[in-house]
């Protein structure tokens, strides 16, 4: 029954997804570092988890399930990332008459078509979430606080390369600030304290208008250019190219993006909200060597039980193929029809793992 949702025709259009590696451009950063298989046991990252007061429930109701520790630990249980689709009844009634063969064929792949968005919404919407754990490695900070799951986590980034900006030194302040020594600074720290050359950094386009305004970025350009400092100089503010390499001059960092990326998600209130992937406040400091070097940087891909035969007895068809994430498949809404319906989910275990842990530093700018 329901064979066009069998668990074999919901994979072939993952594996059509995860075997072509095309992840979209704005997953910047799980096209820049590897997604390798991963035992669920390796230790992952420094985790800090919050106490929640218990829920007040009925007798003999349903508890929820939280996943927190009470102090401070190396966690070492690979979490989950899934989320699913349920299918409209108009949709179960039409899969219900192609099982009969009673729609014209246009109806049909209508249908397929429409199970194939549907299963590339999820599955980006697993890859989305891992690109976010990678920003949040990078950036050596990561908050979860969402369905009753609270969390936060570190992976050891030291706390030299952690530097955050306050008063006068804000890149706001543009009389004051001095971001191209602040830039410098901490890449010196980094080569000279870690043999690290950080050469790109990525930051939004708003701490980077701050930064190409600052009295001390107009002086260094100004000597770029054999003026003196009483000299007036037009800088090409409104020609982001001209300024993207002029900055590089100036900053002596042969790479510098603008990463105003954004994500979305639903929120507990089941609203909608976009968030960055790279604060706005912050800039990132990373090295092009280390792109692609799975002895830096790389996520974490567990074995899903999901694909395990028999672990999800409501699953239409038979898993197949192989174990890792993302995982796609339907299942019955209620093994006991109590409502009756359709579900599609993708599913993925892992989290990124960090085995250098000063490659990458952060430089908080603004407030």
């Amino acid at each position: 029954m329901f064979d066009l949702l069998a668990q074999r025709n919901i994979q072939r259009v993952t594996d059509r997804l995860v075997d072509v590696r095309q992840y979209p451009a704005r997953l910047k950063m799980i096209n820049r570092y590897p997604i390798i298989p991963a035992m669920d046991g390796e230790i992952f990252a420094r985790f800090r988890g919050r106490i929640l007061a218990a829920d007040i429930i009925a007798k003999d109701a349903k508890a929820p399930m939280r996943a927190l520790p009470e102090v401070e630990l190396q966690q070492n249980i690979l979490p989950i990332l899934k989320h699913g689709y349920s299918f409209n009844r108009e949709e179960i009634r039409l899969l219900r008459r192609i099982e009969d063969n009673m729609v014209r064929t246009q109806e049909r792949d209508m249908f397929i078509g429409r199970v194939g968005m549907k299963t590339t919404d999820l599955t980006q919407g697993v890859w989305t979430t891992m690109n976010v754990l990678m920003y949040g490695m990078l950036l050596d900070e990561f908050h979860w606080h969402k369905n009753g799951i609270h969390f936060d986590s570190t992976w050891g980034m030291p706390s030299d390369l952690k530097v955050t900006l306050t008063g006068a030194d804000l890149w706001s302040a543009p009389t004051t600030a001095t971001p191209v020594d602040d830039l410098n600074s901490i890449r010196k720290t980094a080569r000279v304290k870690y043999g690290v050359e950080l050469n790109r950094a990525e930051m939004s386009q708003v701490a980077f208008d701050y930064m190409i305004r600052t009295t001390e970025f107009i002086n260094l350009a100004k000597s770029l250019f054999a003026l003196g400092s009483a000299s007036t100089i037009d800088l090409p503010y409104n020609n982001s190219g001209e300024m993207m390499t002029l900055a590089q001059r100036v900053t002596g960092l042969p790479t510098i993006d603008i990463d105003d990326t954004m994500y979305f998600t639903e929120e507990n209130d089941a609203s909608i909200q976009s968030r960055r992937n790279l604060p706005e406040r912050d800039v990132l400091l990373t090295s092009t060597a280390d792109d692609g070097d799975t002895g830096v940087f790389d996520f974490a891909n567990a074995e899903v039980e999901e694909a395990m035969p028999g672990m999800v007895p409501s699953m239409i068809g038979t898993p197949e193929g192989g174990p890792y994430g993302p995982f796609s498949y339907a299942t019955a809404a209620d093994p006991q029809g109590n409502p009756p319906g359709l579900n599609l989910w993708s599913v993925a275990s892992g989290f990124p793992r960090k085995h250098m842990e000063a490659h990458s530093a952060r430089l908080r700018v603004t407030a």
